[in-house]
């Protein structure tokens, strides 16, 4: 075993080069991943310390094998590349003789031509360092090969260059020179490592690599608890006198293998490992702690070793020991709380005493996701889906309520915590425009308050309406006192369309009024009922639509939830009310007709409308949309209207953009009601919304694309396509010479009425031009 240095390597009797072996991986220093990115700031920052400061260091041993004065590593690989680099780049920037930068050249890579050639080159050249990174001027000369673009040994050489650059960019010209004496100094060089050879450990090539295949390197974890230990030394040592020690330092080395691996063992899964769980937690305490402070740190920083350095290390004192004492005493908190838990059941357990996934069950909070909220924040914390955190904001604000409430020196009774968690759940839900990352600090603080004393007043960052409705429900409850009804409205808060939002509830009405509203909705949107037979009969109760923008209008999807959600929830929307009034009056109608079997009542609701407006003769847009299915058929359940109003001008949107497919209601429905195949004989979908104008709207001949039919406030426009057999058909049903059927109509209040089916009509029409066609 012999301490030397990468110049005193070089420069002895029985090496003559350094030779990376075809076995090695490529090098790897360079790579941009978080967690290299960490290791190669931290190694060259220590490199650099040791150069421009008076210590010296020790990389520990370097193994490998002497060969006819080849000497070739087999572990050491990336740090003696770095010395390379480091070598290089302070021979360049010291303008040193070629004579004594020789040695360099003699560094050198097997595992390929490229990466041979390009140190090789290396040594020899010594370019001018000006603003531009390293990297980028050796790849704007002419001998760089192309094919080294695509060497990743080469590639991760450029990385560490420029990261070199960039550390030694303040140190001045005579400083570095310093610095090549000490990296190079025969006698006592400042960077040294032990070379251990193969013969002096008894080993075999075969059985070292075979040995070293199945080594580990030090994880994230480690490494990270590696340095915040030594920040909270660090902090210690430099607390005033007036402050004294505060045995953070003891304290964390004593409970992180200790107290809070306990804690942390059940999240451990199938890897048998809860390092990153651990860091996932850790993450989101820091997180919440630098919003909640103030501090001038970014929540969710890639660099967590930095950022807690900030937090738990930073200049101020008094904030680090604030940050400090936040930090222990949650962990402490989870320990105690979770102390009998020896596996995830355990805690699964006690989450889903407080906690259900996504149907409502007596006694529990439904929250629509995994009721263990800690695992699922040490699961996926930090981490992203697309654009969107995996562990989002409004379920951060429920764990962090649940850690307040754990950790409250004087805790809510059980009974008391489940209304607090129920009404926190309403308000954050109901708060998807207000929880942003610009006011988190104010929506933290304000859980915090609410948790500990109950008022409702204390959420003032979050929805409005929603915390009046709950001081309104808590009040109805408080008046009635009856179990029923708090089941029934606890019921409907749980269930997946309201989600905790009773807008289209009255809850100003005799609590048996109420409950048996509440009853026939639950019946009603079990899930056994289609959207399309509730969106029917609701449509015979009312115009239930909502005005989403000027020329918009919302109504429910025949298969997305979501978008009965958004009809139930809204307050602000435009027609809003008449939203409720409609299912106000649907709710009755079922309970009246009985919801033992709700799809006979829901028909039986929706033909009674039906058959009252044929007695009367008056056809509207409400009465063809509730006959005709197909004309509620689009997906996005929204309608748009170049009146700015339902009528018979209408486009039916399959999705939310105006760019998507769309169709003309009516003539889908006179299409259907013809029994005519889809798309056989006429196309009536289009594509890229191109404006309102009638003319861009016209079913097409799938023959020849050529116009057919279009609805029209008055009826119908229809082509015969210049043929003698269609124009008769249009004659004999009373078509004018352009092919216009009209039907007879009144208004009423400035409403326009049909007093004829115009769906039938056109049928009849249809039927007999597809006939003729056959």
């Amino acid at each position: 075993m012999t301490k030397t240095s990468f110049r005193n390597m070089l420069h002895s009797s029985d090496i003559a080069t350094i030779e990376i072996p075809i076995i090695q991986r490529d090098f790897a220093q360079g790579r941009q991943n978080i967690e290299v990115k960490r290791i190669r700031r931290s190694f060259l920052d220590v490199l650099k310390q040791a150069l421009t400061g008076d210590e010296e260091i020790s990389l520990d041993f370097v193994y490998g094998d002497t060969k006819d004065g080849r000497f070739i590593p087999l572990d050491g690989q990336q740090r003696l590349t770095s010395l390379y680099l480091l070598h290089w780049y302070l021979a360049v920037r010291c303008r040193v003789s070629d004579e004594q930068r020789d040695f360099i050249k003699r560094f050198t890579y097997h595992t390929r031509f490229s990466s041979r050639d390009f140190c090789a080159k290396l040594a020899t050249i010594s370019p001018v360092l000006d603003d531009r990174p390293i990297s980028e001027w050796l790849q704007d000369q002419q001998w760089f090969a192309g094919s080294w673009r695509k060497d990743p040994t080469i590639q991760s050489m450029l990385v560490v260059l420029d990261d070199i650059r960039a550390l030694f960019t303040e140190v001045g010209d005579e400083a570095c020179r310093v610095a090549w004496d000490r990296l190079t100094s025969e006698a006592n060089p400042s960077i040294t490592f032990e070379i251990l050879l193969l013969e002096e450990m008894g080993l075999t090539d075969e059985l070292y690599i075979k040995m070293n295949s199945r080594g580990k390197p030090l994880t994230e974890f480690e490494h990270f608890k590696a340095q915040f230990e030594q920040v909270l030394k660090e902090f210690e040592e430099a607390l005033p006198a007036t402050v004294g020690q505060n045995g953070s330092y003891a304290e964390f080395t004593r409970k992180i293998d200790q107290d809070w691996a306990d804690l942390i063992w059940p999240f451990r899964g199938a890897k048998d490992n809860a390092d990153d769980e651990f860091l996932r937690l850790f993450r989101f305490i820091t997180d919440i702690t630098i919003w909640r402070h103030g501090l001038d740190a970014r929540p969710v920083d890639e660099d967590l070793e930095a950022t807690a350095r900030a937090v738990y290390g930073g200049p101020e004192t008094e904030v680090a020991l604030t940050a400090q004492n936040c930090l222990f005493s949650v962990l402490d908190g989870l320990h105690a709380e979770f102390a009998s838990a020896t596996t995830m059941a355990d805690i699964d357990t006690w989450f889903r005493t407080l906690f259900a996934n996504d149907e409502h069950r007596a006694g529990s909070v439904t929250i629509f996701g995994d009721v263990n909220l800690l695992d699922d924040c040490c699961r996926s914390y930090g981490l992203s889906q697309g654009r969107n955190r995996a562990f989002s904001l409004p379920r951060t604000l429920l764990l962090h309520a649940v850690i307040e409430y754990i950790i409250a020196d004087v805790r809510p009774s059980r009974d008391e915590i489940k209304v607090r968690m129920r009404c926190l759940r309403n308000v954050v839900f109901a708060s998807q425009n207000e929880i942003r990352v610009e006011i988190f600090r104010a929506l933290l603080d304000e859980v915090s308050a609410y948790i500990v004393n109950g008022d409702l007043a204390a959420l003032k960052s979050f929805n409005r309406a929603q915390v009046e409705e709950e001081v309104s429900k808590a009040s109805f409850l408080s008046v009635n006192r009856s179990i029923e009804l708090g089941e029934a409205i606890y019921r409907l808060e749980d269930h997946d369309l309201l989600r905790g939002n009773l807008a289209m509830f009255d809850l100003n009405v005799d609590e048996r009024v109420f409950i048996r509203r509440a009853r026939a909705f639950d019946a009603l949107f079990a899930g056994k009922t289609s959207y399309e037979e509730i969106s029917q009969a609701l449509l015979a109760c009312g115009d239930y639509s909502q005005q989403i923008a000027g020329d918009r209008f919302q109504f429910g999807s025949p298969s997305l939830p979501s978008v009965w959600r958004d009809l139930f929830v809204a307050r602000s929307r435009q027609g809003a009310d008449n939203t409720k009034a409609a299912l106000t009056k649907l709710l009755d109608a079922v309970h009246d007709e009985g919801i033992v079997d709700i799809e006979v009542a829901l028909r039986k609701i929706s033909e009674d409308y039906l058959r009252e407006v044929a007695a009367s003769k008056k056809y509207n847009w409400r009465y063809y949309m509730t006959k005709y299915p197909v004309m509620r058929s689009g997906k996005s359940g929204i309608f748009i209207s170049s009146s700015y109003k339902m009528g018979f001008n209408l486009c039916m949107m399959e999705q939310t953009r105006l760019s998507s497919y769309y169709s003309d209601p009516y003539v889908r429905a006179v299409l259907e009601l013809a029994g005519v195949p889809q798309d056989k004989y006429f196309s009536f979908w289009h594509y890229g919304y191109a404006g309102y104008e009638a003319d861009n709207r016209w079913s097409l001949y799938s023959s020849n694309n050529r116009h057919f039919m279009r609805v029209t406030q008055e009826g119908f426009d229809i082509k015969s396509g210049r043929k003698s057999k269609i124009q008769a058909i249009l004659d004999e049903h009373c078509a004018d010479g352009s092919g216009r059927l009209n039907v007879r109509q009144s208004t009423i209040a400035g409403i326009v009425f049909d007093r004829k089916d115009r769906i039938v009509m056109a049928a009849d029409l249809l039927r007999e031009i597809i006939k003729g066609e056959d």
